[in-house]
C-alpha cells in the first residue's frame, strides 16, 4: 500500500547571479509528482477498492528573489525580498494563508530585514 507521503519524482534547482559586490538575484524551481489521494468513506467495505490508488496532479513552482548585503565592519545588514510561486501550481499544503498577501494565482511576496551586531 503506498504511503501518504510517497513522491517518486522530485527535482529542485536554483541559480544565483551576483549583480554587484552587495546584491544578487536568485531563481529557484521545484517540480514533484502528486501525493497519494485519500478519500474518507468511513468503514464502507465496497469503497476500499480505490483506497490510496490515485495521485494528485503534478506540481511545480518557480520562485524569484533579490538579496542586498552590506557590511559595517563587524556588523551586517541583510535585506531579502522576492516572489514565491511566480509561476506554477503548488499543492494546497504549500500555500500559506496566515498573515500573507496573495497576488494572482497564489503568488506570494516575501521580505525580511536582518541586522547582525
Amino acid at each position: 500500500m503506498p504511503s501518504l507521503y510517497d513522491m517518486p519524482h522530485y527535482a529542485a534547482g536554483a541559480l544565483s547571479y551576483k549583480i554587484s559586490k552587495s546584491s544578487s538575484l536568485s531563481l529557484g524551481c521545484i517540480a514533484k509528482s502528486g501525493r497519494i489521494k485519500v478519500s474518507d468513506h468511513g468503514f464502507e467495505s465496497d469503497k476500499d477498492l480505490s483506497f490510496r490508488k490515485t495521485r494528485g496532479e503534478f506540481n511545480y513552482r518557480i520562485d524569484v528573489g533579490y538579496t542586498f548585503r552590506k557590511d559595517f565592519g563587524d556588523k551586517l545588514l541583510l535585506f531579502r525580498c522576492g516572489l514565491y510561486n511566480l509561476l506554477g501550481n503548488p499543492p494546497e499544503e504549500d500555500i500559506v494563508d496566515f498573515y500573507s498577501v496573495h497576488l494572482s494565482k497564489n503568488c506570494l511576496p516575501y521580505g525580511s530585514i536582518s541586522f547582525k551586531f
